[in-house]
């Protein structure tokens, strides 16, 4: 009893020391004990997995979003939903029920699922509302990642402080990856729809490039995105920093016979680019392409630092398959990991791109990823779909003859 107290005492104070940085992160969505405030909106778990009245309390929410035909709305109350799924997930790992929390992850899935429907079916007559109704989605999105991220810490630090077992650990450590990755993917929706719009509206207007990007800045302006994208550029800008020194501190303090020196220099240069490139698209005030340079820049130094302390995961290489195919200005990427499955697009086709991408998402290291990355360009996958369909139609013609 007094090792639960205990464990329930360092689980509180943690959470407290989490939300304390993370009600630093925008002043427009807070973080709770219990709640996340956004938009002067307090929105709670509400009945949880370990109830009975659970399914009933899901249904209620289908017929709110049934009974919701704006889109925009829509997409909005399905986010809303979503919050309450994670909220959910935190309360059902303090009380260790993870079966409850796989409930609530999967559920929050399916809330992003429901808007990323609802943001698609936005279609406005007028383009120019459309990207007003568009960046309204984009700020509760940008605005929901940080309170993933607030509440994937906390849980990820519960797995590693508690007296649980390394199962436990890693299925705690799955529902944060889940919620990360699930928004992550809703993020990229937003952003094909928002590069959607734009061309919408140099058809209708004609609009130059220049004009369509001042007309997106003035609504992000408006709507706090703009604010909202700073704060999280400057924050991952702080992060790959720190993990840069880091990996500066253990080549000049780890003897260097013990680790691969060659790997870890050249991982350290890329990340170091990226953080250049980063700090150049931040003072430009291009915070998009600043938070995504600055990722980049701290995965790269967290994945040299994992070869110094020699942390890096064995991977049998029966286990490991990763594939990607172009596809437009996109790149679907299809990985097998020891046996886990990942699915996922890339809103680029630059090789260093995905590969930093499927290391973030996959958890291996460049090195992993490069070994077994095989990129097809789209004109090879039509010629590989079209070999396939040459081979269906020998054998339908042959199996014909016999007949």
């Amino acid at each position: 009893m007094k090792k639960q107290i205990f464990s329930g005492v360092i689980f509180l104070t943690v959470s407290m020391l989490f939300l304390s940085i993370g009600n630093a992160q925008s002043s427009l969505s807070t973080v709770t004990n219990s709640s996340i405030i956004v938009d002067g909106q307090t929105i709670t778990a509400g009945i949880t997995p370990d109830s009975p009245f659970y399914g009933l309390f899901n249904f209620f929410d289908d017929v709110r979003l049934f009974f919701t035909f704006d889109n925009t709305a829509k997409a909005n109350l399905a986010i809303n939903l979503a919050r309450q799924k994670i909220l959910a997930v935190r309360q059902m790992i303090e009380d260790n029920n993870t079966a409850a929390a796989k409930i609530a992850t999967n559920d929050q899935a399916k809330m992003l699922q429901v808007a990323e429907t609802a943001l698609t079916n936005i279609q406005n007559a007028n383009a120019s509302d459309q990207l007003m109704n568009v960046i309204q989605i984009q700020k509760q999105i940008e605005l929901y990642q940080n309170e993933v991220d607030d509440i994937s810490n906390e849980i990820e630090f519960k797995a590693g402080v508690l007296n649980l077992t390394s199962t436990q650990q890693a299925t705690i450590g799955s529902f944060a990856s889940s919620l990360r990755n699930e928004t992550d993917d809703t993020k990229l929706k937003v952003e094909q729809k928002l590069n959607e719009t734009e061309n919408e509206i140099q058809t209708q207007t004609g609009e130059n490039e220049t004009e369509i990007e001042n007309e997106v800045n003035v609504l992000q302006d408006h709507f706090n995105v703009t604010i909202i994208l700073q704060e999280k550029a400057q924050e991952r800008i702080s992060d790959a920093k720190d993990e840069i020194a880091n990996v500066v501190n253990l080549l000049s303090t780890t003897n260097t016979s013990q680790f691969n020196v060659t790997a870890v220099n050249v991982l350290l240069s890329q990340a170091q680019a990226h953080l250049t490139s980063a700090e150049t698209a931040y003072n430009q005030t291009n915070y998009g392409e600043a938070y995504g340079q600055a990722t980049a820049a701290e995965h790269l130094a967290e994945n040299a630092a994992n070869i110094i302390e020699q942390e890096v995961p064995e991977i049998e290489h029966e286990g490991l398959s990763i594939e990607a195919e172009v596809q437009g200005n996109e790149t679907k990427v299809d990985a097998e990991v020891n046996g886990m499955s990942f699915e996922f697009t890339v809103n680029s086709t630059d090789p260093s791109v995905i590969a930093n991408l499927i290391s973030e998402r996959t958890g291996l290291n460049i090195a992993q990823v490069s070994s077994a990355l095989q990129i097809k360009s789209e004109t090879e996958a039509q010629q590989e779909q079209s070999q396939v369909e040459q081979r269906i139609s020998s054998i339908l013609n042959q199996t014909a003859g016999r007949d």
